[in-house]
């Protein structure tokens, strides 16, 4: 659990210089209708404090296996997983458009630029890789080990959620209401990815893909994200994440639950990576 501590507090430190260049330039309008802050290039620092860490106890030989476990088509089985995988977040976001619908909200007619999918669907992959990387390849199986997957799932997202605080609020300009539904509905996106990642035998490809989606589908919410409701999103999200914790519980979610691991995985109680014993002189 250490080295989780290590990692999450190594972030954070990576993550300071981008909070601090973000409050001082601006960007002016982008190009497309979609406005982030500068900070958001902080998503590069979970990969680089797994690196380092990683590198520091495993070396060279470590720091490959980490990052080919982010890229691994085979470990993502039972292939059926693909469905909930990238589909369960568009899922749930046409379901928030529908509410918000049926509750009278002024929304626009859904303008969703298709041509744009495979774009967004790229940049959005390559930000997915550099998270997942720290947060479920190298975090993830010490938070499980301690609290559970459930229990791991929400101390991980309530972490997850709060490093965004800055990119959401401080400099995104969303109000105190938008934040406190991105946050929850952060935590419930967590458990989800712990939830797709055990199902499919440890696959960082799992969280990436589907972390990918949860981007690209917010981004693409009628329109540009501009109507996005974060507090209804997250409802849903709740309640998805409830349901498949009552009805995929354990032993399929325990902490206990030890499917076949890929190469890298730690078994119960170990904390990955491992620091080499020094050979003897």
């Amino acid at each position: 659990m250490r080295n989780a501590v290590t990692f999450c507090a190594l972030v954070v430190l990576l993550s300071v210089p981008f909070w601090l260049v973000g409050a001082v330039v601006d960007l002016g309008p982008p190009a497309i209708p979609i406005d982030l802050p500068l900070s958001s290039l902080q998503f590069v620092c979970p990969l680089i404090a797994a690196v380092i860490l990683v590198g520091r106890d495993d070396g060279p030989g470590g720091i490959r296996k980490l990052l080919l476990r982010a890229v691994d088509l085979r470990a993502l089985t039972p292939r059926i997983w693909y469905l909930p995988v990238i589909l369960l977040m568009p899922a749930v976001l046409a379901l928030s458009y529908g509410v918000l619908r049926l509750a009278g909200s002024p929304l626009p007619e859904p303008d969703i630029p298709i041509l744009a999918i495979p774009a967004f669907f790229g940049v959005f992959l390559l930000a997915a890789v550099f998270e997942e990387t720290g947060w479920s390849g190298y975090v993830l199986q010490p938070f499980q080990d301690r609290w559970g997957a459930a229990g791991g799932g929400v101390v991980l997202g309530s972490l997850w959620g709060a490093w965004h605080v800055v990119g959401w609020y401080v400099q995104g300009g969303h109000t105190l209401t938008w934040t406190a539904g991105q946050f929850v509905g952060s935590i419930a996106l967590r458990v989800l990815i712990v939830w797709l990642y055990n199902a499919t035998g440890g696959s960082v490809l799992a969280a990436v893909l589907f972390h990918d989606m949860i981007n690209v589908g917010e981004f693409l919410f009628p329109n540009y994200g501009s109507h996005y409701d974060p507090g209804v999103t997250a409802a849903i999200l709740a309640l998805v994440a409830a349901l498949v914790t009552l009805l995929r519980g354990p032993p399929h979610w325990g902490a206990r639950h030890r499917r076949r691991r890929p190469a890298g995985v730690p078994t119960p109680g170990d904390q990955w990576p491992q620091r080499r014993t020094p050979r003897a002189p």
